[in-house]
């Protein structure tokens, strides 16, 4: 149970009765103090049997079992409803709907009935009731609609109690699950959320009425051509679908209620209907025939599924819970809306839980196809930061900086050239929970200069979350875009720091950039190492860097300025390897990273940032293998591994699923003394028939030296066959480190940008869960949809 449900129950109290049935524990004295201070609430354990339910296939349920079909009738899942331990054998399902954040739920009873919600990423189920509310007991009564944070039921007069002579719309929130009745003069059989956006209502007296859901404002009837219509959907143009006992499916004029053409016959006694936004139609019958057909009300087909039935909706949600049981967590947005939003999301663990290590990685497509993809680090907030920054010339470097806290930051910055001279210094003031997204040289981040290159320097009142992307327009005009680090202004490391990758050759170009996070100016020498062989160390690679041919460099970087150094070599074969940056005696080293860029022929397909990495006998990081190699929207996890030993160093590879079980499958593989391993990580030995497709979560380890230094990518195939590249993080595996104040420091949706949220257990015993929260650019809930 989570510290979220405390909090809002709290604020806005219980309905009248209540029953949650959890999967979750928490805590035992969580369990008990839940029970002290809200009595209402019924808890029992339920195995968790699903996740999730996948947008495009429906959902069937008859006898108390939910079961999710793909629209060719092939079942991908079941579960039972479960129910109070007062619910009596008449307390059968008579409606089923998928609410926007993907929770299910179901209008179940006649006298008394209650609704059952469903949270399928816990296995978590609600029930509750409203007083008065009931319904006629016959086939096809009762109906349930959903929009936003609101369920609405039908409501009819029965022979029970006075108050169940109530009847109307009844509506529940679904935060807290209060509910309200409206329209108590009329009694509904069915009710559906169209298209348009309005709520229609059946009502017993065969006629139409339409509400505005928000306000529940009456705005029109429309009666019905005489017939025994059971359910009704709505489609975007406000044209009516009813289901009839009678076995037919009428296509209505949503004006007059006349029949638009001629109805369609497919037998039994259809209790339930619905409409998805591709223009498809599902019926379900008394007898349990599922019917799918499209809005000409053509041809059809069927299964044997059950008696209610719901398409399953992109799922529009403000926060998703989240379970990290050793393993990974992975959410997609929607990125088909025209209109672009930025946010940023918030990590929020249960109490006494450790927020997981997690990334989030944006994707943008143009025209259909996916041009760029980059990662952003969650992170806890910062007090200042160093970025290298480019403005002109086809790059621009752009910021997010959103304040977490109540109170107003107030954020300093200047600009610093390659020479180390400060200019452009300016302030802005973000006021709680918002955020700032603008490219520098923008307002409020503006500098005199056309063009520049060098860092931008910031320092906040209080602790912020800040991510920078650098976007590369390439030949064909298309925004490339890849993330660049943030590095903080204090703690430097006077060791050698390396960077586990570099590729030249073959389309490949690697730029060496080191920034100085320091006042004072810095120096030191850049050593380039090659791959090796099994059999002999690899030492030393010549290489090109800005036009000076050796294998080993001096460098100089003036006080909080930036060096960016081009790393050329022969257009054939590729060659690989890693960097070795060794600052000068007693100096700080660099922050350090590779900007590898892809271009095969013409055109600049892919550009990432790959990072300097610690030394360490134990990594951790989200890996993922899918679709047919080579082919468009395949997938593929790539690893570098740089040995500075002078010794080879074994590895081995260990992979866990998603739920953090291993899968019993193990790799290994030997670096050479001071060599680089670069490998797909379907061709390390030992993983080559890795079941597919996998996501979870791979360890490398190693017992040599000192240990190892790890670069994650990955690696996509688009829709034109362009393979595009994106770094990924990768963990030191460590002890329990309690993180509560966490950050995905930029969310983008819409206008062709998705943000794809990964979440994985950055410790070997970890096991976390909590609340991942998506928040407008003005602090406020933004709502994301989920494919």
């Amino acid at each position: 149970m989570t510290s979220t449900f405390f909090r809002e129950q709290k604020r806005k109290g219980f309905p009248e009765r209540a029953a949650r049935i959890s999967s979750w524990g928490g805590p035992t004295f969580i369990r008990i103090l839940g029970l002290i201070l809200f009595p209402a609430l019924f808890i029992v354990s339920a195995p968790a049997t699903t996740r999730h339910f996948t947008p495009g296939n429906l959902l069937a349920v008859s006898d108390g079992v939910v079961r999710e079909y793909t629209p060719a009738g092939v079942e991908t899942q079941n579960m039972l409803i479960l129910y109070p331990e007062a619910a009596s054998a008449r307390e059968v399902v008579r409606d089923i709907v998928v609410y926007g954040n993907g929770h299910l739920g179901t209008y179940n009873g006649t006298f008394e009935p209650f609704l059952s919600t469903l949270a399928p990423d816990t296995a978590t189920w609600w029930q509750p009731i409203c007083s008065g509310w009931s319904t006629v007991d016959r086939p096809g009564y009762g109906g349930i609609a959903t929009l936003g944070n609101f369920v609405y039921v039908s409501d009819m007069r029965t022979f029970g109690s006075i108050e169940q002579r109530a009847s109307g719309i009844v509506r529940f929130d679904i935060r807290d699950f209060s509910c309200t009745r409206f329209a108590p003069e009329s009694e509904f059989i069915d009710l559906t959320i169209g298209q348009d956006g309005l709520l229609y209502g059946f009502t017993d007296a065969r006629a139409l009425r339409v509400y505005n859901p928000a306000d529940m404002t009456f705005l029109k009837s429309i009666r019905l051509v005489p017939a025994d219509h059971r359910a009704v959907a709505v489609n975007r143009d406000g044209d009516v679908f009813t289901a009839a006992a009678n076995g037919r499916i009428f296509h209505l004029d949503g004006t007059d209620g006349t029949v638009v053409k001629n109805s369609l016959n497919v037998g039994g006694i259809l209790a339930d209907i619905d409409l998805s936004s591709e223009g498809l139609i599902v019926v379900a019958s008394a007898e349990g025939d599922v019917v799918l057909t499209s809005e000409e009300l053509g041809a059809f087909t069927s299964f044997k599924g059950g008696t209610f039935v719901a398409w399953v909706p992109p799922y529009e949600r403000t926060e998703m819970m989240f379970s990290v049981p050793a393993g990974s967590f992975s959410l997609l947005t929607d990125g088909g809306s025209s209109r672009v939003s930025a946010g940023y999301a918030s990590v929020e663990p249960l109490p006494f839980h450790s927020a997981p290590s997690g990334f989030a990685i944006l994707g943008h497509r143009q025209d259909g196809i996916l041009v760029s993809e980059s990662e952003l680090v969650a992170s806890g907030p910062v007090t200042g930061g160093r970025i290298f920054a480019e403005l002109g010339g086809g790059s621009r470097t752009g910021v997010s900086v959103a304040n977490p806290n109540s109170e107003t930051a107030t954020i300093d910055f200047h600009f610093t050239d390659w020479n180390g001279v400060d200019l452009g210094a300016g302030s802005v003031d973000i006021p709680g929970g918002a955020q700032v997204v603008r490219f520098l040289g923008e307002d409020p981040f503006l500098i005199e200069r056309g063009l520049f290159a060098g860092t931008f320097t910031f320092r906040s009142s209080v602790p912020v979350t800040v991510g920078a992307i650098r976007g590369f327009t390439n030949e064909r005009s298309e925004f490339l875009a890849t993330t660049i680090p943030v590095t903080g202004l204090v703690g430097a490391r006077t060791r050698t720091v390396v960077i586990p990758h570099f590729a030249q050759g073959g389309g490949w170009t690697s730029d060496l950039v080191l920034l100085n996070s320091s006042d004072n100016a810095i120096r030191g020498s850049v050593r380039f190492l090659g791959q090796g062989t099994p059999l002999a160390p690899a030492g030393e690679i010549s290489v090109i860097l800005d036009g000076q041919s050796g294998d080993e460099f001096e460098y100089s970087v003036p006080p909080r300025s930036v060096r960016r150094m081009r790393m050329l070599g022969p257009a054939s074969p590729t060659r690989t390897g890693s960097v070795q940056i060794s600052p000068a005696t007693l100096e700080i080293a660099p922050a350090a990273f590779i900007i590898l860029s892809y271009r095969p022929g013409d055109f600049t397909i892919s550009e990432t940032v790959l990072e300097a990495s610690p030394l360490s006998p134990a990594f951790r990081m989200y890996a993922e293998v899918s679709g047919q190699e080579g082919q468009a929207g395949s997938t593929r996890t790539a690893i570098a591994v740089a040995n500075l030993a002078p010794g080879p160093a074994t590895l081995a590879f260990e992979l866990l699923s998603t739920d953090g079980v291993p899968l019993g499958l193990v790799g290994s593989a030997t670096v050479p003394g001071r060599g680089q391993l670069a490998v797909f990580l379907n061709q390390v030995r030992g993983l080559e028939a890795l079941p597919l497709p996998f996501r979870g979560v791979l360890r490398i380890t190693t017992s040599e030296g000192e240990g190892i230094a790890v670069a994650a990518l990955r690696g996509r195939i688009n829709e034109r066959r362009d393979f595009l590249l994106v770094a990924t993080p990768a963990r030191v595996e460590g002890t329990f480190e309690l993180r509560t104040d966490v950050f995905l420091p930029l969310l983008v949706v819409g206008g062709g940008y998705s943000t794809e949220f990964i979440l994985f257990a950055g410790s070997r015993n970890q096991t976390t869960s909590g609340t991942l929260r998506f928040l407008s650019a003005t602090g406020a809930p933004q709502t994301v949809r989920v494919p």
